[in-house]
């Protein structure tokens, strides 16, 4: 079902970007971390990957994401103050919902495509790693939630589902 009933919310959610097209650029990414949020608890963990093979995404929303890097609550603040618009901002603001609901650490994104340096500037708990590690390294945190008897939701295609 794409839009599945969320009777009890996860303590960790899995997802994806959605495979190519949809997962070429973080920006794009974000829309799987996003769809996660009904199903995931308060402070619960979302563990994510992407190829992102085109890196960040347009150079305004990557120059975006590395000036508000760990300062969502400054973006928020600013664009509310200043009445900015800058090209590709809203996909910030998506992101920050998920930030509010979850917390940066608990944000675990995974990809192969992205240098450590770049991708720790995208408010996500980095994990930068070759694409042969990156199934073995999501098992783990999975076999991990399940041994602490953690509930666990699997959005495999993210962006095409929606929980509610």
């Amino acid at each position: 079902a794409c839009c599945p009933i969320v009777s009890e919310k996860a303590d960790l959610a899995v997802t994806s970007g959605g495979g190519y097209p949809l997962d070429a650029t973080f920006y794009q990414c974000v829309k799987g971390l996003v769809n996660c949020i009904p199903a995931v608890k308060e402070l619960g963990q979302i563990v994510a990957f992407g190829s992102c093979l085109e890196g960040v995404g347009s150079k305004e929303y990557a120059a975006l994401m590395e000036k508000y890097s760990g300062k969502c609550d400054q973006f928020i603040a600013d664009i509310k103050e200043n009445h900015f618009f800058i090209k590709d901002q809203w996909q910030l603001q998506m992101q920050i919902r998920v930030l509010k609901k979850i917390g940066q650490q608990n944000l675990h994104f995974y990809t192969s495509n992205i240098p450590t340096e770049t991708l720790s500037k995208l408010s996500v708990n980095a994990h930068s790693v070759s694409s042969s590690e990156i199934e073995s390294l999501i098992q783990s945190r999975i076999n991990k939630a399940v041994e602490e008897k953690k509930r666990i939701s699997v959005f495999p295609e993210g962006p095409y589902c929606s929980p509610v």
